[in-house]
């Protein structure tokens, strides 16, 4: 599959699929309810848009950048201006570690889904992240400063570096791929010839709106 533009990645993955999912399990839910996912979520996402722009000088590298990739996101974007800027070392070790390799967060962290309720509070159980919060930062982020500053003052930089970030991934997969061979083909779809092809998820606009997209080719990057 040739590799996308920057651009199309964006519309169809970052606004299309991560929006997308974040929108769809944001609260009010109740326990078991997509708390945790929604938090994995974000926070694969501010890794993502940071890996995207910052530290552009030096090549993409998949070991030992995350963090920065990360920090640099929740410092300067996510919130470059509030106390909260401070924390992101906090939630990249105990919460982004914790949530990816063992579904529990490290120490006392509560984690609720509910528009309107505190966030980064604490109380005698804990500290209290609310993952709806902190889902609709992030969707402002990416709108008023991942588009509106990073990629509208560093696109070259940024297209240079979505290049490396594809090609790195191509590069992993292709070892593995041949593991994958004795899998059945998928049964012929109507109407399409190639490569499979769904509906393109809704793209999530800041006000929260949703505008469906053209039908186009599965991305590999895709749900």
């Amino acid at each position: 599959m040739p590799a996308p533009t920057l651009d199309e990645f964006l519309k169809r993955n970052v606004e299309g699929y991560l929006l997308g999912d974040i929108k769809s399990m944001s609260g009010p839910q109740p326990a078991g309810g997509c708390g945790y996912p929604l938090l994995m979520t974000v926070c694969s996402g501010i890794e993502l848009l940071g890996a995207l722009s910052s530290n552009l000088a030096q090549p993409f590298k998949t070991h030992g950048m995350g963090d920065k990739y990360f920090l640099d996101y929740w410092e300067n974007a996510l919130y470059p201006k509030d106390p909260l800027r401070a924390a992101g070392e906090v939630v990249y070790q105990l919460v982004r570690h914790g949530l990816a390799h063992s579904f529990v967060t490290k120490g006392d962290v509560l984690v609720i889904n509910e528009a309107g309720k505190p966030h980064f509070t604490q109380t005698a159980a804990g500290v209290v992240i609310n993952s709806n919060h902190l889902a609709s930062e992030f969707t402002r982020s990416y709108h008023d400063e991942f588009v509106a500053k990073r990629l509208a003052t560093n696109r070259a930089a940024m297209e240079k570096r979505f290049g490396e970030v594809w090609n790195e991934y191509e590069k992993q997969a292709k070892k593995l791929w041949h593991l994958l061979a004795p899998l059945p083909a998928s049964p012929p779809v109507a109407g399409v010839s190639g490569s499979a092809q769904t509906s393109s998820p809704p793209a999530v606009t800041p006000g929260g709106t949703s505008a469906t997209l053209p039908t186009t080719n599965v991305s590999r990057f895709g749900n």
